[in-house]
């Protein structure tokens, strides 16, 4: 009979080996890398067996994917945390947090604009007082202009349009709206890629914002306003959207 060969580590160093085995059987503890009890003297040399040795290497090795799966657990948890925070929001049983919009409490003058379903259509005028009254939740206004680089890049519209979309599945409108000339906008080489319907009035934006708004902040592009039913500005974002504010936008519509 063969003698049984054995391999001769140091303390230590099979210490060490246990440690990362053990991590890799009980990844989630929080004892995981500290030993059960006091070590023995570190360099006193230790016989094992290739066999028990190849199954601790085993185990060390499944720590790298253990931990690449806790943290993709982990990932996941937090993403539908965040989901029912802000489903907590839109039902009203949390309070509004929001850092992409601004409180804003002020009338709106809305009036009559032109409207294009698609840029081979004909422009008709239609009442934004009417398209409000038509709502359950009331509008969100963006006022753009072809010149202003912000409101027309690819991810802008990309944005826009999941907006609409959004908004549209809870009783709501946005009203892409340009605030320069009517042919300017239909005969831009980006046309078709523009949010319809379309909606567009000569320097809207300076005919229905208050006054006072206008002095205090300036006109600058992309604004977008949510307007509730009573035709107020409740919310302001004055910059580009981006994924937490179309969520939030949606949000502060539901509110």
């Amino acid at each position: 009979m063969r003698p049984r060969r054995t391999v001769t580590w140091s303390r230590r160093a099979l210490g060490a080996l246990l440690a990362v085995a053990g991590c890799a059987l009980v990844v989630a503890s929080s004892s995981c890398g500290a030993p059960a009890a006091a070590a023995p003297p570190a360099d006193e040399p230790v016989g094992i067996a290739p066999s028990e040795l190849a199954r601790l290497e085993a185990a060390a090795a499944r720590v790298g994917p253990l931990e690449a799966r806790l943290a993709a657990l982990e990932k996941e948890h937090a993403a539908v945390l965040e989901r029912l925070k802000v489903a907590e929001q839109r039902l009203g049983i949390a309070p509004f947090d929001t850092k992409a919009l601004e409180r804003m409490d002020m009338p709106l003058k809305l009036q009559d604009a032109q409207i294009l379903e698609s840029r081979s259509g004909k422009a008709r005028k239609r009442s934004l007082q009417k398209e409000l009254a038509g709502t359950d939740k009331g509008l969100v206004i963006a006022f753009w202009a072809t010149w202003c680089k912000p409101c027309t890049s690819d991810e802008e519209l990309a944005r826009l349009k999941r907006l609409s979309r959004d908004l549209e599945a809870v009783g709501s409108e946005l009203v892409f709206l340009a605030v320069d000339g009517l042919d300017k906008v239909v005969s831009d080489p980006r046309a078709d890629r523009w949010v319809y319907p379309l909606w567009q009035k000569d320097q809207g934006h300076l005919q229905m914002l208050p006054e006072s708004f206008v002095r205090a902040r300036g006109v600058d592009l992309p604004l977008f306003l949510v307007v509730k039913k009573d035709q107020r500005i409740a919310w302001v974002r004055n910059q580009a959207l981006d994924d937490v504010a179309v969520r939030d936008i949606v949000t502060a519509v539901m509110r």
